[in-house]
Parts: C-alpha cells; sequence; structure tokens
C-alpha cells in the first residue's frame, strides 16, 4: 500500500515538473518572438538604420538599447530578412532584401 501511495506521489511531482517546463518554454517562445517585434519596430522608427546597420559599433548600440546580446541581434537581424554583406569600402553591414550569398 505504501509503495503505491509512493509511486502516486512520485507521478505527481513528474507531472508538475512537466507543465512547469512547458510553461517555462512557452514564455521562452513568447520572449523570443516579442524580441523579433521589438528589434523590427526599433529599426524601423530609427531614421538611421531605415537603409542598412554596420555590423559592429551599431549592432552593439542596438544590442545596449534593446537589452540583447550582439549575437542574439545579429539572429534576429537574419530572422527578419536581413544579410551580411560587404559595402563599396569594405565594412560589413546590414541590408535587408539583399542577395543572400
Amino acid at each position: 500500500m505504501q509503495s503505491d501511495a509512493k509511486n502516486y506521489i512520485d507521478l505527481i511531482r513528474t507531472c508538475s515538473q512537466n507543465a512547469e517546463d512547458l510553461q517555462r518554454s512557452k514564455q521562452l517562445a513568447r520572449r523570443n518572438d516579442q524580441h523579433a517585434v521589438d528589434l523590427d519596430t526599433y529599426i524601423s522608427k530609427n531614421s538611421r538604420f531605415k537603409s542598412f546597420v554596420y555590423d559592429r559599433r551599431e549592432i552593439r548600440t542596438i544590442a545596449d538599447n534593446l537589452g540583447l546580446k550582439a549575437d542574439r541581434v545579429r539572429a534576429e537581424l537574419r530572422k527578419l530578412g536581413y544579410c551580411l554583406v560587404e559595402n563599396n569600402n569594405g565594412r560589413m553591414v546590414w541590408k535587408r532584401d539583399a542577395a543572400c550569398k
């Protein structure tokens, strides 16, 4: 009888842990979507980023302003359709709708 009760308690604990894990993963997914929306809004409202974004300094500035890491901003830019290309002066810039290599 005690083993059945113990198994039942273990089953309840496992179910509650699975529910917490599922809730955490849903929150992370929502947060990831929110970052993409925040970045897109930030870029569209800031006139200096309309045509392109320089890879180093401006990425760091955007990351600092949105509370993200620079690598995360780069990943979100890729999701939003930006491509990393080299401009005529040899500097790397992110451009939207550029032909990705």
